[in-house]
């Protein structure tokens, strides 16, 4: 057997393992994904957003959302899924805090939700964080 043949063919083989091992950590939620990870997941390595209560108790009228790691005096939109977004800016420290009451009242569903700290980049929406929160399907959770 022609040990070059030999050598392509393993170096070959471990160039597929080596993607296929990426692509799997990618899809699984791994560092190949720009936000990941448990209830307040954020961006890793950036910015940070936390809701509270967290686990929202079923029929609750607002949540608190927070972040930092931001760009000071940064100009957000806070998408929750729901209508309206929200746009807040940064302070001179790159956080924010507010408290968000969809308008018509309580309307969130019982399961796991999110929310993305987005910013436009010329025609492009760029999302720099998202939360992650469950919302009870009972009240008290």
């Amino acid at each position: 057997m022609d040990r070059t043949k030999g050598r392509g063919a393993m170096w070959g083989l471990l160039a597929l393992v080596v993607a296929i091992g990426l692509m799997g950590s990618a899809l699984a939620g791994g560092s190949a994904l720009a936000a990941k990870g448990g209830p307040n997941a954020t961006t890793s390595g950036g910015p940070t957003m936390t809701v509270s209560p967290n686990p929202v108790p079923l029929g609750a009228s607002s949540i608190d959302i927070s972040g930092s790691g931001f760009r000071a005096n940064q100009a957000l939109s806070i998408n929750t899924g729901m209508i309206p977004s929200v746009s807040v800016t940064t302070d001179a420290n790159g956080s924010f805090s507010l408290t968000y009451a969809p308008w018509g009242g309580t309307f969130w569903m019982p399961g796991d939700a999110r929310i993305e700290a987005t910013k436009q980049q010329g025609k492009r929406t760029v999302v720099l964080a998202i939360a992650y929160y469950t919302v009870c399907s009972t009240n008290p959770c």
